[in-house]
């Protein structure tokens, strides 16, 4: 059984770390769409009202690398494209 090295320098199973590796993969692109998504949304609505894009700018909050919360149950995927 292969094993890879984690963080903590323990031997893990290399499955264990590539799930790991995944998941954290995973998690970074959907905080990525929903920056991205709240950005679109912020910039549509700055042309809509005349600001520049520099001045809309200044209202992106974002904190320690996390999404506000709010934020993220507004611009995350919808349940309805699951059903």
């Amino acid at each position: 059984m292969e094993h890879a090295v984690a963080s903590d320098s323990k031997l893990v199973p290399a499955a264990a770390a590539s799930t790991e590796d995944r998941a954290r993969s995973l998690m970074m692109g959907h905080h990525r769409l929903i920056k991205q998504r709240q950005q679109v949304m912020l910039s549509r609505l700055a042309a809509e009202v005349g600001l520049t894009a520099a001045d809309a700018s200044h209202y992106w909050n974002h904190i320690q690398g996390k999404v506000h919360p709010g934020f993220s149950a507004t611009y995350d995927r919808s349940h309805v494209a699951l059903s």
